[in-house]
């Protein structure tokens, strides 16, 4: 076979090699990148000073979640939390997926468009009670809630 047969043989396949060697990055290259949101704000994926994830694409999707702020704000400065599974919870302290105890801790919430929220100023469901509508928003909570029950429609 002749020189020119030969590179002729291989040059598809090295240009094939080049390209996917181009377009795939390396392991190295992905080091420390997340997904970015396609608003171009924070990463999907974030995790919240809490350690946890905002409101996931489900939770998002199905409308049904609250989202704790540490600040009176909503702001997501501070501590930032979102509870997406149903259920009454006697204190704020063991709330799934959170590794932080929000017992007393909540300044401001957001509802879900499809959750309702009912929170008491004391665990175990007592003290003063308020509830919260679907989405709504409270940029200031006083007093603080200790337990709640976050429900679903839909």
């Amino acid at each position: 076979m002749s020189t020119r047969r030969k590179f002729l043989s291989i040059a598809p396949l090295a240009l094939v090699a080049l390209l996917l060697a181009g377009c795939n990055p390396t392991p190295k290259d992905m080091a420390g990148t997340e997904p970015a949101s396609p608003s171009g704000g924070t990463p999907l994926n974030a995790p919240t000073d809490s350690g946890t994830p905002g409101p996931s694409n489900t939770a998002q999707a199905s409308g049904c979640f609250v989202e704790f702020y540490d600040s009176d704000d909503l702001s997501t400065s501070k501590d930032h939390f979102t509870l997406s599974k149903p259920g009454r919870y006697q204190n704020l302290a063991h709330l799934p997926g959170s590794r932080q105890d929000w017992t007393n801790e909540v300044g401001s919430m957001r509802v879900g468009p499809k959750a309702t929220v009912t929170i008491w100023t004391d665990t175990g469901f007592s003290g003063q009670s308020l509830q919260l509508q679907s989405g709504s928003k409270h940029p200031a909570l006083d007093p603080q809630p200790s337990s709640l029950k976050l429900s679903c429609r839909g």
